[in-house]
C-alpha cells in the first residue's frame, strides 16, 4: 500500500511540475513529452510555440501510449499477484 501511495504521489508531482519544468527550460525536448505533444494535436501554438505539427504530435502520443502499454503488459505478466 505504501509503494502505491508513493507511486501516485510521484506521478502527480511529475505530471504537474516535472513536465512543466522541462517544457519551460528545454522546449525542444519537452515537445516530445505528452504535455508537449498535446498542444500540437489540439493546434494550440500559443501554449508551446515550438510544438510539433499535428500529425507528428499525434504520432508522439500514440508512441507514448504504446510504450506504456508494452511496459504494463511486461510488468503484469512477469509479476506474481
Amino acid at each position: 500500500m505504501r509503494n502505491q501511495l508513493i507511486a501516485v504521489i510521484g506521478l502527480v508531482v511529475w505530471g504537474t511540475l516535472g513536465q512543466l519544468m522541462v517544457l519551460s527550460q528545454f522546449p525542444k525536448v519537452g515537445r516530445f513529452l505528452p504535455d508537449g505533444a498535446q498542444p500540437a494535436v489540439l493546434g494550440d501554438r500559443l501554449t508551446l510555440p515550438s510544438a510539433l505539427d499535428a500529425p507528428y504530435g499525434l504520432l508522439v502520443l500514440v508512441a507514448w501510449c504504446a510504450a506504456l502499454a508494452l511496459l504494463a503488459r511486461r510488468m503484469f505478466t512477469s509479476r506474481d499477484v
